[in-house]
């Protein structure tokens, strides 16, 4: 049987953000197997707190924010715009190699280069 939990944060960029350190995050993802993320494109660096966060609680696979062009082309992780979600592909990464139990999906929805 296939389970959904939606959890919405609200206002993340704003001065006071619901998610200030992982332990938020960690608390309303116990129990998941999956993470998608959906955030605007100026708050895509703070999936870092969400990945650890994810590792923390369990969650065994992780899609980041990662909606667009392929990044693994040499063309596409060069531009200027793509800079946060190259960082963070490089950053979960890291993470799944430190963690075994750990795994992540990038969707590219656009045409390589």
């Amino acid at each position: 049987m296939l389970s959904v939990k939606l959890w919405r944060v609200n206002r993340l960029l704003s001065p006071t953000p619901r998610i200030r350190a992982a332990g938020s995050f960690q608390v309303n993802t116990a129990g998941w197997d999956t993470v998608v993320c959906a955030l605007a494109p100026a708050a895509v660096l703070k999936q870092r707190t969400l990945i650890d966060a994810a590792i923390l609680a369990g969650v065994s696979r992780f899609l980041p924010s990662e909606f667009g062009l392929d990044l693994s082309t040499s063309f596409n992780s060069i531009q200027r715009g793509y800079k946060a979600k190259v960082a963070i592909e490089d950053y979960i990464q890291q993470k799944c190699a430190e963690n075994d139990d750990f795994s992540y999906t990038f969707v590219a929805t656009g045409p390589p280069r």
